[in-house]
Parts: structure tokens; C-alpha cells; sequence
């Protein structure tokens, strides 16, 4: 449950940073499920429409203690958990895309016995 009110919260956080630069955009975060039959699995997508991760940090987003905020600001420990607790520890897959200045995606799949 944790992992889920982090990437929210990040979510949240990145919308309404871009709508301080943007007076007109209104914030959202959008969260969908999908029940992936196939796999006896559910996917879960928790998108943004804030400033976005450059592809840089894309690469290490989920690396301990890296962290996309600025200096003193976070601990870089959030994603790497959340990681671990869905790859390692429940054999489910984690991915992020994003498009600089557009919106920033995080797409959980996790198997049906672990939901």
C-alpha cells in the first residue's frame, strides 16, 4: 500500500509543480487498472501530466538513494523499495515513461495470488 501513496504522492507533486509554471494546466493524476487475464495478473498505471523525468534520470530512477528532487530534498530510497517489493519479493514488473514537460507514467503489474 505504501508504494502506491509514494508514487501518488510524487505524481501529485510533479502535476502541481508544472501548473505553478503553467497557470492554465490543471493538475491530474490519473490511476487505471486492468485485469490482464491472460497472465492471471493486474496491471495498474498511475500517470501525471507534470514537468516529467528527463531520460537521464530515467535510467536510475529506481536505484538506491537516487533521487529526482533537489539536494536535501528526498532520499532516493522510495522507488528502489517499491522495486523491491514488486519485482523482488512478488515477482511483478515495474516500468516508468515519461515525456519531458508532458506527463510521466508508472505501470505496476503484479500477479493475481499477490493482489
Amino acid at each position: 500500500m505504501c508504494l502506491f501513496i509514494n508514487i501518488i504522492n510524487k505524481a501529485c507533486q510533479f502535476a502541481y509543480e508544472r501548473s505553478l509554471a503553467e497557470p492554465n494546466l490543471k493538475p491530474e493524476v490519473l490511476i487505471k487498472t486492468k485485469n490482464l487475464v491472460e497472465s492471471n495478473s493486474i496491471e495498474i498505471a498511475i500517470q501525471d501530466n507534470g514537468t516529467g523525468i528527463p531520460q537521464n534520470m530515467l535510467d536510475k530512477i529506481f536505484a538506491p538513494f537516487f533521487t529526482t528532487k533537489p539536494k536535501g530534498k528526498g532520499t532516493g530510497v522510495g522507488l528502489y523499495f517499491a522495486h523491491d517489493l514488486i519485482v523482488t519479493r512478488n515477482e511483478g514488473q515495474i516500468s516508468v515513461d515519461s515525456k519531458l514537460g508532458v506527463c510521466t507514467t508508472f505501470t505496476i503489474i503484479l500477479p493475481k495470488h499477490i493482489a
